[in-house]
C-alpha cells in the first residue's frame, strides 16, 4: 500500500473513512500523538482525566473553518470556567496555523494533522 503522502486527498478520506471510529459526545478519545504549530509534541495519553474538546477542521482558508475557529474562541470563557480545554486539529502547516492563530487572536491550542490520520 502506498504511503500517506502519496495518496490523493479523496483516496484517504475514503480510505480512512473505513478504517475510523466514530465516537459519541462523552465516548474516550482515541490516544494520538500530534505535533503542535510550534512543531511540540502533544500526548492526549498525558490530558487523561481533563475534559477536552477536540476541534476538527479542514483548512484555515475555509471560510466555514474561520467561522467555527472564531465561535470557539468567542466561547472560551464558558470552557474556562468549566474547566475544559480546546485542542483544534488541522491539516495546515505550522507557519499557516500560526499567522492564522495571531491574525483572528485565538489562544487554544492548534495540532498539526497533515496526513490528515486523525479526522
Amino acid at each position: 500500500m502506498p504511503k500517506n503522502q502519496d495518496l490523493n486527498q479523496e483516496t484517504r478520506f475514503l480510505i480512512m473513512r473505513q478504517l475510523t471510529k466514530i465516537i459519541a459526545a462523552g465516548d474516550p478519545a482515541p490516544l494520538f500523538v500530534l505535533p503542535t504549530i510550534e512543531e511540540q509534541e502533544v500526548f492526549l495519553a498525558q490530558q487523561a482525566g481533563t475534559p477536552i474538546v477536540l476541534l476538527f477542521y479542514g483548512n484555515d482558508d475555509f471560510p466555514s473553518c474561520r467561522q467555527v475557529a472564531a465561535t470557539f474562541r468567542d466561547c472560551m470563557p464558558e470552557f474556562k470556567q468549566l474547566n475544559t480545554q480546546v485542542i483544534s486539529i488541522s491539516s495546515n502547516s505550522p507557519l499557516a496555523g500560526q499567522k492564522f492563530a495571531q491574525y483572528y487572536q485565538i489562544f487554544f491550542s492548534f495540532l498539526r494533522n497533515k496526513l490528515m490520520i486523525m479526522m
